[in-house]
């Protein structure tokens, strides 16, 4: 069996206060020292500690060992001192602790080496450091140092206490049981460690301030979901070790405890950044530009791998504490009934706590919350949810169908074939098009029309064009492409004549774009190889140009620029509207929430940036022979809805895009009042080249030059393209905002409720407009027979 002796308890104690240190280094720092220099330090001293402590179980090196790992601490604890405060560094305590547990393992000879070698580190500082340091303090140390050593000397290897106590311990430890108890106990005080950094994520999504009933039940369900996840691979672990007695199963109990806290931690870091998790970045592994749009390369794995080492260090901090609380008789029990009540309690107040929407949104918001089911009469949407249930069932079915346009495409007839532009500005805000940010886009946009309010049909890049391309919302967006359905917008124009092309400056791989983006239905011409996006926007824009002024048959042409997407880079040379930080940004840092106001000057030049390139372009253009519609395909958060990018919430910010048509058949000067969606500019531009009134009908957006245009009630679907799972669908109309969780069949309908325009619930059901909604809804399903 691997049982711990004193050799193996010395190592893991230098481990725990090593990371400690590191720990100490991560906290508040009113030293004034480099901490994240430390933070660095301690990591690779402990993590060739630790390895010494797995060469020690070689019988060859074990000797060897015992001696490598003490001159690792010394070396350690004398390079903190260097890069902190030297002698007034706290950090000193660690050569203090090294002749202590020298004490433990060696000899008195061995004893006196290591204290020897405690006092060169100190004499050793001026050169460290490189500055001058006191010789009086050092002296002292040294004095305190050789008195230390004699002390343990006399305590440890004669008939003293600490010899008793340490050899009872040793003991102690040797059985399985004990171990399997250790294992829990450190599960059980690093799970309540990381209670506090969820709760300071997920608390701010409750406003106002819930009651304290509420208060707990956060805590517990934080706590609960934790140690229901941490259970399964310590129950495991425990149960094998003491089934076959082999602590070498304890250490998968370590080993899980640390993966799933660093999951959780990183997973919060994530949330508290962008309002996504960790599963939902897997699906950028395959971008092969992930790294340009996360900025700085891999710097975004730097705040990661602090959260996993924040991790190490508190369950290594759990171990001594975990050790002395299992010393008390009948302590093991409370910990199990500790583990068992926590979870018995988050399920209990989920029940009977009256705040069961904050609940629901707990939910859908914190991975793995797990819930015993609501007392759903205290819920006022419910009577709402039930009646919206009945509509969907009788209205809903079209919505996760694959709808084939056949006849549609046969029956269109163009009565004229311009040249069609399609630009859409990756990440293109509605409040970037102003005269002061982009006056170029908005004195063309005066030789047209420009859409007041219009919305993206999704929060997320493939969405938002699949609803642009396929002219529905993409309820169904993974059967379509699956099956190799044919774009509705770039069939219909092959079908008239045109030619389909694609200009874009990225690859156009994200989300299975390149499906329906690519090369079986475009013509493509992709600018990647640059580093940068502004490097790439030229190109495009150089590019189109040259299409459309060369070309003779009708180009239907398509122009993708990203400049506008994080981190919003400029050349030096730009014509900046004002002054802002030129450096690369690391899409991950927590930081960036308290410099929102830089964000926002920085996304103002990239939106500049890219209104100065198509200057000349929009000059050129001759709208008798082309008609050009611009928008995004979604918006941007820049903390102004409480977090950064997009792909997170319905927010006002991320959904709401620029719109510009001009061209043959388009007035000057004209505005659409809104709200206006995606799914309207198919039967927009077919209309415009002639298409009669009655072919568009079978689509479900509108022509919004009609004569007379009923009001409309435009969605939105939530960035998680549903295969089985139901999509969150946010209504719009007037400024009226609700959003609804329809599934594939009516029984599982949730209404989520008023929306506020920051894309979280309304707090306020009181005030809830029952009719209006269901009007909303009916009227919704209605537009997608």
């Amino acid at each position: 069996m691997w049982k711990l002796d004193r050799a193996d308890c010395v190592l893991l104690i230098r481990q725990t206060a090593i990371c400690a240190a590191a720990v100490f280094a991560l906290a508040t720092n009113p030293f004034g020292w480099e901490d994240t220099r430390s933070l660095w330090i301690a990591l690779t001293f402990g993590l060739l500690n630790f390895g010494v402590y797995f060469a020690c179980k070689v019988a060859s090196l074990a000797s060897l060992g015992a001696i490598v790992s003490p001159v690792l601490g010394l070396a350690c604890w004398g390079s903190l001192l260097a890069t902190t405060t030297g002698m007034e560094s706290p950090f000193v305590a660690g050569l203090w602790l090294e002749v202590a547990l020298s004490a433990v393992t060696f000899s008195p000879g061995g004893v006196a080496l290591v204290t020897g070698g405690a006092i060169c580190v100190l004499w050793a500082q001026p050169e460290l450091a490189g500055s001058e340091v006191a010789t009086l303090a050092v002296a002292l140390h040294s004095a305190l140092l050789v008195g230390l050593g004699v002390a343990t000397i006399r305590f440890a290897h004669g008939p003293g206490a600490l010899r008793t106590f340490s050899v009872g311990l040793f003991r102690e430890l040797q059985g399985d049981l004990s171990m399997a108890r250790v294992v829990l106990a450190v599960a059980l005080l690093a799970a309540i460690a990381t209670v506090p950094a969820e709760l300071e994520v997920y608390a701010p999504l409750f406003e106002p301030s819930p009651g304290l009933a509420f208060r707990a039940t956060l805590v517990l369900a934080i706590l609960g979901k934790t140690l229901a996840a941490l259970g399964i691979g310590v129950a495991v672990a425990c149960l094998m070790a003491l089934s076959q007695r082999n602590a070498r199963w304890l250490f998968l109990g370590f080993a899980w405890t640390i993966g799933v806290l660093a999951w959780i931690r990183v997973d919060a870091h994530l949330y508290a950044v962008t309002s996504n998790h960790l599963l939902d970045y897997v699906v950028f592994l395959g971008d092969p530009d992930a790294l340009v749009w996360a900025g700085r390369g891999l710097d975004p794995w730097t705040p990661i791998a602090s959260s996993v080492f924040r991790t190490l260090c508190w369950v290594a901090l759990a171990l001594p504490v975990s050790w002395a609380l299992l010393r008390i008789r009948g302590a093991g029990r409370v910990v199990a009934l500790s583990w068992f009540l926590a979870l018995l309690a988050s399920l209990l107040l989920q029940r009977v706590s009256p705040e069961v929407r904050a609940l629901r949104l707990l939910e859908v918001e914190l991975p793995w919350t797990w819930s015993a089911g609501f007392d759903e009469s205290a819920d006022p949407s419910r009577f709402a949810e039930d009646r919206a249930r009945a509509i969907y069932e009788k209205k809903g079915e079209p919505l996760y169908q694959v709808q084939r346009f056949d006849e549609f495409e046969r029956g269109i007839q163009l009565q004229s074939t311009p040249h069609v532009l399609l630009l859409v500005i990756e990440s293109l805000r509605a409040d970037a098009l102003t005269p002061d940010i982009m006056p170029n886009l908005w004195r063309f946009s005066e030789r047209g029309a420009r859409g007041e309010r219009h919305y993206s049909g999704s929060n997320v890049s493939h969405l938002g064009w699949f609803s642009m391309l396929y002219a529905r919302l993409p309820f169904s967006y993974r059967v379509y492409i699956d099956s190799g359905q044919p774009v509705l917008f770039a069939e219909t124009f092959a079908r008239a004549g045109y030619r389909n092309r694609l200009v874009a400056a990225s690859h156009v791989t994200f989300g299975g774009l390149e499906r329906f983006l690519g090369d079986s239905h475009f013509e493509v011409d992709l600018f990647h190889e640059e580093p940068l996006s502004w490097q790439r926007d030229p190109l495009v824009v150089e590019r189109s140009m040259e299409i459309l002024r060369d070309s003779q048959e009708p180009q239907f042409l398509v122009a993708y620029p990203m400049a506008t997407h994080f981190p919003y880079l400029v050349p030096p040379e730009a014509d900046n509207l004002d002054s802002a930080r030129d450096d690369d940004l690391n899409g991950l840092d927590p930081d960036l929430r308290n410099q929102s106001k830089d964000l926002m000057r920085r996304y103002r030049n990239a939106a500049h940036y890219v209104d100065t390139l198509l200057a000349p372009w929009l000059d050129e253009i001759d709208l008798t022979r082309v008609l050009v519609v611009v928008t995004g395909d979604h918006g941007e958060s820049l903390y102004d809805d409480g977090v950064l990018g997009h792909f997170s919430r319905l927010s006002e910010v991320q959904i709401r895009v620029p719109l510009i048509i001009a061209g043959p058949g388009v007035e000057a000067d004209r505005v659409i009042a809104g709200p206006t969606s995606h799914v309207d500019l198919l039967p927009t531009v077919l209309r415009l080249l002639g298409a009669s009134p009655d072919a568009l009908a079978a689509l479900p957006g509108r022509d919004l030059f009609a004569a007379q245009v009923a009001p409309a009630v435009v969605g939105v679907l939530d960035r998680r393209a549903p295969r089985q799972h139901p999509a969150q669908l946010l209504l719009l109309s007037g400024d009226a905002r609700y959003a609804v969780k329809l599934p594939h069949e009516g029984r599982g309908l949730e209404l989520t409720g008023p929306m506020k325009l920051d894309g979280l619930p309304a707090s306020a059901w009181e005030d809830i407009d029952v009719e209006g909604f269901l009007g909303m809804f009916e009227a919704f399903l209605d537009q997608q027979r």
